[in-house]
């Protein structure tokens, strides 16, 4: 799993092209994401998942 190092660089690419209300606030790495059979991905569990915390 990748460390805090490679979570902080997109954070500091956003934050230097972007206003600091628009960038990301954490970076979460997964092995996989949950998908449809089609292949779309499931945008609502992922959404559930973290109004839940």
């Amino acid at each position: 799993m990748p460390g805090t190092e490679l979570a902080e660089e997109p954070i500091a690419y956003c934050r230097a092209r972007l206003a600091h209300f628009k960038c990301p606030r954490s970076v979460d790495f997964r092995p996989t994401l949950p998908r449809h059979p089609t292949g779309k991905l499931y945008k609502r569990l992922l959404v559930e998942e973290y109004e839940r915390s």
